[in-house]
């Protein structure tokens, strides 16, 4: 008899709980603020903007191409000395190369010599565009089937972007742990869809009825609840067709970031998706499927002097 009066008790105080919680639901007041929350995020730009120049790491990449019902189709990887190089032209541009030292594990070139004759080619270089032309020739001297750059220092202007203009819209959707981290998680999504011009990536992979669809960027941040700092970043293409009821995934990245003893987050490992191979069904219904993968990682950073030599040892990014 007992046990049944303590368990209708126990019973009861959990319906009161529950009344309680459904009664009581988080207010804004409980919410965490997203206009300060972008403020703080901004100021964290600015100083990623500062620092985060002249540094070099070692890069694995794993390009996969995929075949159209899902099955691979060939796989290469790399390793490369990543290097974030500032601009002699303009300071305010920064560009990200890759000077290639293996291919499915076999030596391509010699590490010091190779950096040591890439620093000595872009001195020479007459203007900004001679040196962009000069980092593109480097990034896609090995390229597999697709090639791909400055995705890596992409996470900084993009955010840049969503925090600054009125083309997006933001919302605080929840909070997670990033690396021991608490985040809050904010989505965004772009107000207005566009067509994408034939020139667009995506548009040159696919047939013409695929190409007229309206795209629009959405994604999530997940931003350190006191700092601002950038934890992990998401994003992805979708298209809207007028015959389609649900948006198409086109692209897809994901970008996660690692602490550094330089007070900013620094890249960790990144996985892009194209999902470019695109049909219709018998009844049809459009569809994409993922055609390449990019997988990166990196290891320590460190900085450099334009001559190639490494004037600093302290690391950047901090061994897990």
């Amino acid at each position: 008899m007992l046990k049944r009066i303590t368990a209708v008790v126990l019973l009861g105080c959990v319906m009161l709980l529950s009344q309680s919680r459904a009664q009581n639901p988080p207010t804004a007041s409980t919410m965490p603020n997203l206009t300060a929350l972008l403020a703080k995020a901004r100021e964290r730009i600015a100083e990623y903007k500062r620092v985060f120049r002249d540094l070099t790491a070692t890069e694995t990449r794993t390009t996969e191409v995929f075949y159209r019902d899902g099955k691979l189709d060939d796989r290469r990887t790399t390793s490369a000395d990543f290097i974030v190089y500032q601009s002699r032209f303009d300071e305010q541009v920064i560009h990200e190369c890759r000077l290639f030292n293996l291919i499915d594990g076999k030596r391509v070139n010699e590490d010091e010599p190779q950096v040591q004759r890439f620093f000595a080619k872009l001195a020479q270089a007459k203007s900004k565009q001679q040196e962009m032309a000069l980092i593109k020739e480097k990034n896609t001297e090995h390229y597999f089937r697709f090639y791909r750059f400055n995705q890596t220092i992409m996470p900084v202007w993009l955010l840049q972007a969503i925090t600054t203009t009125s083309s997006y819209d933001l919302a605080v959707v929840g909070r997670e742990q990033v690396l021991g981290r608490d985040c809050i998680l904010v989505a965004y999504r772009h107000k207005e869809g566009a067509t994408l011009p034939d020139t667009e990536l995506f548009s040159r992979q696919v047939g013409d009825e695929f190409k007229r669809g309206q795209a629009f960027w959405r994604g999530r941040l997940w931003l350190d609840a006191q700092t601002g700092e950038l934890c992990r970043l998401e994003r992805e293409l979708y298209i809207s067709y007028a015959d389609t009821t649900t948006p198409l995934v086109a692209m897809y990245d994901l970008m996660e970031f690692a602490p550094s003893d330089y007070s900013i987050p620094v890249p960790r490992r990144s996985v892009t998706k194209w999902n470019f191979h695109a049909w219709r069904e018998k009844g049809g219904a459009r569809k994409l499927g993922l055609k390449c993968r990019f997988t990166d990682e990196y290891s320590t950073f460190k900085r450099f002097s334009a001559t190639g030599q490494e004037d600093e040892k302290k690391q950047i990014v901090k061994p897990n």
